[in-house]
C-alpha cells in the first residue's frame, strides 16, 4: 500500500509519500531501494507512483526520456498526457 498526500496551508504546497518498496509480500528496506522517493519532477510538477516496484522504474524512464510528452498543466492536458503515453507504454515497456 502507498501513502501519498498533498496538503495546502498559506499558499503553501506540500507532497509527501511513504518509501516503503515490496514485491510480494517481501519488503524491501529504504537502503536497499536505488530510488526511494515516489514523487518524480517533471516539467515543473510532481507525479508519484503507485503500485508495483515496476511502475516507479517506468514512470521514471518515461520522465526521464520523453519529458516533453508531459503536460500537466490542466485536468485534461493530464488525461491527454496519459492516453497519448498509452501506446509507448503497450509497444516499449
Amino acid at each position: 500500500m502507498t501513502t501519498l498526500t498533498v496538503v495546502q496551508k498559506g499558499g503553501v504546497v506540500a507532497i509527501a509519500a511513504d518509501s516503503l518498496s515490496t514485491q510480494g509480500s517481501w519488503k524491501r528496506p529504504v537502503g536497499f531501494t536505488r530510488r526511494a522517493s515516489k514523487i518524480l519532477s517533471v516539467n515543473g510538477s510532481y507525479i508519484a507512483s503507485a503500485g508495483w516496484a515496476a511502475h516507479m522504474a517506468v514512470s521514471q524512464s518515461l520522465v526521464r526520456s520523453r519529458p516533453e510528452e508531459f503536460d500537466l498543466s490542466s485536468v485534461d492536458s493530464i488525461f491527454e498526457t496519459f492516453r497519448n503515453l498509452h501506446k509507448t507504454l503497450v509497444d516499449d515497456y
